[in-house]
């Protein structure tokens, strides 16, 4: 009948959580109350709380260790390799960039080559026509062909001439196409023939299909990219099976006691272990069917898969390119020949 019929708490709480490289994490706590009664006037002093307003003071420190879910820090060091791996990546994909320049201005340097061949054996074409019709026309003076011959002849040189501009056309928009890959003037003067013989010492028979696979996918950034980014994915579903596992936790505490104590009093106890506090305990949890952390498993699963038939897809590209360029080489030697 005469207890309090208020009561005023105000509480102080401070913690800190240290995460740890194996997964463990260290927290600190603080926890600092102030409660005061409150009684009717017609309580007498001698039935109200001798401690008024009441102070409790709790600090704690717990180490939370665990040994399924969490095990070894997955969830950041599988993340940040998957990160890292991402970058290079990333990086890769820019030399890819600079290689399909360096092949569209190889392609473009050697098409203006054989262009300019092109002009040359336009030029002698021409030439040779020039010839053929001085020629035909001394044999009708004498009486040798008839007009009709001579006629041929004049037919021919008009269009070794028009191949003759053809090529010259060609040429130019191949000088123009690369002038422009290099960011110079349109008709800034290029001679790709200039650097002395552009046709390649080694052996058609020396080069090997498998080799050159080999060679490619040790050099080539578009290897380096896909095997980053199957690394990433590895990571991925490496952090996304640990999460999928139970959550088993080794938990050591320890802890000091300030209760029902004025405030300087609760205040200094807290920082002495007269009276302490220590436990050991282990907290299980898991989710049933665990649904969310399957889904998670499965897009990691699907993006490792995905990566590594583009790895499979990229190599069969390229072999099939080396193939197509090994054929046009041998053909090619073949023309020049």
């Amino acid at each position: 009948p005469h207890a309090s019929n208020q009561t005023r708490s105000v509480q102080v709480r401070v913690s800190f959580t240290q995460p740890l490289q194996d997964g463990s994490s260290l927290t600190g706590s603080l926890n600092y109350n102030r409660t005061k009664l409150g009684y009717p006037v017609a309580v007498p002093a001698y039935f109200q709380s001798s401690i008024n307003p009441i102070y409790q003071n709790q600090i704690d420190l717990t180490y939370r260790y665990p040994l399924l879910r969490g095990h070894g820090s997955p969830a950041y060091h599988e993340q940040m390799s998957a990160s890292r791996q991402d970058e290079q990546a990333a990086g890769w994909r820019v030399e890819m960039l600079k290689e399909q320049l360096a092949e569209q201005a190889t392609s473009l340097y050697f098409q203006l080559t054989a262009d300019n061949l092109a002009v040359k054996l336009s030029e002698d074409a021409v030439h040779r026509a020039q010839k053929l019709l001085k020629y035909q026309k001394m044999r009708e003076q004498f009486g040798l062909i008839e007009r009709a011959d001579r006629l041929q002849a004049e037919a021919l040189l008009a269009t070794r001439r028009m191949e003759l501009s053809l090529a010259e056309a060609t040429s130019k928009r191949g000088q123009t196409s690369l002038n422009r890959l290099m960011l110079r003037a349109p008709d800034s003067p290029l001679d790709p023939g200039a650097g002395g013989d552009l046709f390649s010492s080694v052996g058609i028979a020396s080069l090997e299909l498998d080799e050159l696979l080999a060679d490619a996918e040790k050099t080539r950034p578009a290897f380096r990219a896909v095997e980053a980014s199957l690394a990433a994915s590895n990571a991925r579903l490496a952090a996304a099976r640990n999460q999928h596992e139970m959550q088993i936790d080794l938990i050591g505490q320890v802890g000091s006691r300030a209760l029902d104590s004025s405030a300087n009093k609760a205040a200094s106890q807290g920082f002495t272990l007269n009276d302490r506090f220590v436990s050991l305990s282990v907290e299980l949890s898991d989710t049933i069917a665990g649904n969310a952390t399957q889904a998670s498993i499965r897009q990691a699963e699907l993006s490792r898969q995905q990566a590594m038939l583009e790895r499979l897809q990229l190599r069969e590209s390229v072999k099939s390119s080396l193939a197509n360029s090994l054929t046009i080489l041998s053909n090619r030697h073949k023309t020049v020949a």
